[in-house]
């Protein structure tokens, strides 16, 4: 198992900020296609087009800070079928519907439940795993970050799925995942 320490200024934190704002350039170039679209569908000017955007973003946001501590509590499996089930009323609420104010609310709530869903699938799709670990000790705080094998990497996607303890139908249910996520990725 490799570990990696991170101190504050160190190099390995600049690189990791720079992979992830490139990444966020890809994704942001096929968002900005899709809100003109909408803007064009909707009548709206840059403006509101902006608002929109940031809309559904600060609903993504939030979420998390939000719900995280009810789905620890309720579980994530339950979110993740709730949330599922808001985003697609959002869409049959919104789609008809000619109101800019209603698509405003609806994709608000799209971008909440966006934030639930998306996180566990994502990590399913992941083929490294790491474990963040901070720790303080007279005053220095140091972060560890150690790269999972593969059976701790289910296990972690298994806690995100069930919680903190882990049952044998999260662990199951992890595994398929990764089993359909790796199935994906060589099509």
């Amino acid at each position: 198992m490799r570990t990696y320490v991170a101190k504050r200024g160190s190099e390995d934190i600049a690189y990791l900020l720079f992979a992830v704002i490139f990444m966020n350039g890809f994704e942001t170039g096929g968002y900005q296609a899709a809100l003109m679209a909408i803007g064009n569908t909707y009548g709206m000017n840059e403006a509101q087009e902006g608002l929109l955007a940031s809309t559904e973003l600060f609903a993504t946001m939030i979420a998390p800070l939000i719900l995280g501590s009810v789905a620890d509590r309720v579980g994530k499996k339950k979110m993740l079928l709730l949330f599922t089930f808001v985003r697609v009323l959002s869409c049959f609420i919104m789609l008809p519907s000619g109101s800019t104010m209603v698509f405003a609310v609806g994709i608000f709530f799209m971008g909440f439940a966006k934030s639930i869903i998306q996180y566990v699938a994502i990590a399913a799709m992941q083929d490294t795993h790491f474990l963040i670990e901070k720790e303080e000790q007279a005053g220095k705080t140091t972060t560890r970050i150690h790269a999972l094998r593969e059976d701790e990497s289910t296990k972690e996607l298994a806690r995100l799925l069930g919680g903190d303890a882990v049952t044998e139908a999260a662990l199951s249910n992890a595994k398929e995942m990764r089993k359909d996520a790796l199935r994906v990725k060589q099509i």
